[in-house]
């Protein structure tokens, strides 16, 4: 049985990074413990600069896709959401963003997004299509 859980685990993580180059995600993860998260006042609207879904299945561990967003206040941001692994967004996409709590507990895996160790400022929220 542990054997499995291992194998599932490994899998999982594998099929996660898919993709990345080991430098990318070493880097991601050095940065990723510098984002200062925040919640947000309320709801706000932007335009989508990048966006990656997640990967791997939230259940197992915690994933979210991350978006950086240019908010129509001019701010640029980094977007968390959890378990996102279905909507996608385009660069440009017009998009509102419904504020979040942060969990209280940690995201397992988060995408790499090339601002990583740019832009700090880190939220999490449900973002849609206007």
């Amino acid at each position: 049985m542990k054997v499995a859980l291992l194998l599932v685990f490994a899998l999982t993580i594998s099929y996660s990074v898919f993709g990345q180059t080991d430098e990318e995600i070493n880097n991601g993860l050095k940065c990723q413990q510098k984002w200062i998260y925040r919640n947000l006042n309320k709801s706000t609207k932007g335009t989508i600069i990048f966006h990656k879904k997640a990967s791997g299945s939230c259940g197992i561990e915690s994933v979210a896709s991350v978006s950086i967003i240019k908010t129509e206040k001019g701010d640029t941001i980094r977007v968390l959401e959890l378990c996102n692994r279905d909507k996608d967004f385009s660069i440009g996409s017009h998009i509102s963003i419904k504020r979040e709590t942060k969990p209280s507990f940690r995201v397992d895996l988060v995408p790499y997004d090339p601002k990583a160790c740019i832009i700090l400022e880190t939220y999490f929220g449900t973002v849609t299509k206007n």
